[in-house]
């Protein structure tokens, strides 16, 4: 049964029941997956997913309930399970009603032919291995696409986004010479015109060249953040920009709005209909339209992101959205972007002279706290003398402040690079700080 007869009849059976203002999420991924293991083809799998949450209120509160089966046979238990979850719960109708948005259009996207991919990835194996004589290891080597659509609807208004195609290279290496190993492990968003090749390259380099990294002594350094780490920074200081954890005290951009908590070069955009990033959203999972926003403009805090839900003042941002389909909704964002400058990667090592470079960052879900703002995490990276790269450095500790870190970025980096987390990205270059305190030897 397609969706939209599954909905159309669903409706007056629920209504009989007792069941109104029902609201539908239906999201619907097409997904391809392949993986190759030491010459051979490890995974291949290619699936369609199609599944609703539904909502309805019943005797003054809400109900939910969810299902991946999409027949007749389904309506009853659905209806039960609405019913159930709305005497048992206290929540109420928050919802304005849906409007007509402008909508993009729905593609009908071809995949790759999976035998292209793995013909493409058994090469990429091969070329990781033959890069350079020191990669013993090739330990994950895997290709993913996903194509995801999303319906929302009343009944009466229809709301339908392609959010477009996104493409995933993995790739984790592992060089060795003598007794010195050292891992690299990249996640690339791939571009219409990109190859493996490229990306190969670039992880066999980034290991080979961390072969005798040492320590450093403990001190402050001027350092660069390489974009793939200013990404994952970004990532996990999210949360502080929303409403309600400003709200609850649980965000260190408490009592900021409007004071400046970066430095000039620091610029952060909310671009939902941005290019190039396979997501693309014209409203949130609250039916609210989206809009471009300027998060931060050169260091001032402009805006605080809030959906429907979680209000206590002011109206939606266009921010609503859901984790997983069968999740309530909450805050979130679609395509997150700090301002790239006109420092390229070398004018920015010239620039830094003498301190580090901080490639790889580990323990972001523990050691980021947005609500403080601090920051304890383990890194690696490579030490720069006289505007030189001299070695690598490991075993070393970043601690800092995310306000503070902001506040101390010197100059912009060209270089923008897409960390992709499913239903939202993440993109910036590398950014230059005055200091950052290191723990070493």
């Amino acid at each position: 049964m397609i969706v939209e007869t599954f909905i159309k009849n669903f409706i007056p059976l629920a209504e009989r029941a007792g069941i109104g203002r029902l609201r539908f999420y239906v999201e619907k991924i097409e997904e391809i997956t392949v993986t190759v293991f030491e010459g051979d083809p490890e995974n291949i799998e290619i699936s369609i997913l199609e599944r609703i949450f539904i909502e309805g209120e019943w005797q003054n509160k809400v109900g939910s309930a969810y299902t991946e089966i999409l027949a007749a046979s389904a309506y009853d238990e659905i209806i039960r399970t609405i019913c159930q979850t709305a005497e048992c719960g206290e929540k109420v109708w928050q919802y304005c009603d849906l409007k007509p948005i402008e909508l993009l259009p729905v593609q009908n996207q071809t995949f790759k032919d999976s035998e292209v991919i793995l013909s493409d990835l058994l090469k990429a194996e091969k070329l990781a291995i033959e890069c350079d004589p020191r990669i013993v290891n090739v330990s994950e080597c895997r290709y993913e696409s996903n194509h995801r659509t999303v319906l929302l609807t009343d009944g009466k208004v229809s709301l339908q986004d392609d959010c477009g195609v996104a493409e995933i290279f993995m790739l984790k290496v592992t060089a060795k010479e003598g007794e010195k190993v050292q891992s690299c492990y990249r996640r690339f968003l791939m571009g219409d015109l990109d190859t493996f090749k490229k990306y190969v390259e670039q992880t066999v380099k980034s290991a080979v060249e961390m072969l005798g990294a040492q320590m450093v002594p403990t001190a402050h350094y001027a350092v660069i953040l390489q974009n793939t780490v200013v990404s994952e920074l970004l990532e996990a200081y999210i949360p502080a920009f929303y409403m309600e954890n400003v709200n609850s005290g649980m965000s260190c951009l408490c009592g900021k709005l409007d004071h400046k908590i970066g430095s000039d070069a620091v610029s952060l955009f909310e671009v939902p209909l941005m290019e190039g990033t396979g997501l693309k959203r014209r409203f949130d999972d609250e039916g609210v339209q989206t809009q471009f926003k300027t998060l931060m403009n050169s260091g001032v805090l402009k805006i605080f992101l809030r959906n429907e839900h979680s209000l206590k003042d002011g109206k939606s941002t266009g921010n609503g959205f859901k984790l997983l389909y069968k999740q309530p909704v909450t805050t979130g964002t679609t395509n997150l972007v700090l301002k790239k400058g006109n420092f390229s990667k070398l004018d920015l090592i010239k620039t830094l002279n003498e301190g580090l470079i901080i490639t790889d960052i580990a323990g972001t879900f523990a050691g980021a706290k947005y609500a403080s703002g601090e920051f304890v995490l383990i890194a690696k990276g490579f030490q720069v003398k006289a505007g030189r790269i001299v070695g690598g450095v490991h075993q070393i500790t970043i601690a800092g402040d995310f306000v503070k870190m902001l506040q101390a970025v010197r100059a912009v980096g060209n270089d923008p690079f897409t960390l992709y987390e499913g239903n939202r990205t993440i993109t910036a270059p590398s950014l230059l700080l005055d200091q950052l305190k290191i723990s070493g030897t």
